[in-house]
């Protein structure tokens, strides 16, 4: 949780002013798309494991691979047909895990930019009703930055 208010807080400080509001919930919606793709590509990569260890390698348990990982494969069989058996067998499950990113990116990345073009719209809104609330008072209408808090100069002050 610190880590995400920290990056929320960094990227607030990199964007522009105007943009402000809308990179902080980007980032915690990619956050938070990441949070349910790490799970799902663990599963995926075991299951595929699961499948792919009997039909490539043939008397090697699935659970004894997933233990031992990919870097500890000769651990299990000195036989080179096995040990590639083995190989292809996680390049298998990982390019189902791969594949599965591919897809969380081609739907994250529309709906994130979704969100930012509909708070830009709400941000816009609340930018023409303010120069219109100072227009009516009789105010000098100037730049007016949303969220941000006076400095004591009255710069963003209304």
């Amino acid at each position: 949780m610190v880590l995400r208010v920290f990056l929320a807080n960094w990227v607030g400080k990199l964007t522009p002013a105007s943009l402000e509001p809308l990179s902080p919930s980007t980032l915690m919606f990619g956050i938070s798309i990441s949070a349910i793709g790490i799970p799902v590509g663990n599963a995926l990569l075991i299951s595929g494991l699961r499948n792919q260890v009997p039909r490539l390698a043939h008397g090697i348990p699935p659970e004894a691979v997933i233990r031992n990982g990919p870097l500890n494969l000769q651990a299990l069989t000195k036989s080179p047909s096995l040990l590639h058996g083995l190989r292809e067998a996680y390049a298998i499950a990982i390019s189902h895990v791969n594949i599965f990113l591919v897809v969380l990116v081609c739907v994250s990345v529309p709906t994130a930019g979704g969100m930012k073009w509909l708070n830009i719209k709400e941000v816009s809104k609340r930018n023409e009703e303010e120069k219109r609330s100072l227009r009516a008072h009789g105010k000098p209408v100037g730049s007016i930055r949303l969220g941000s808090f006076p400095s004591g100069s009255g710069e963003n002050a209304p």
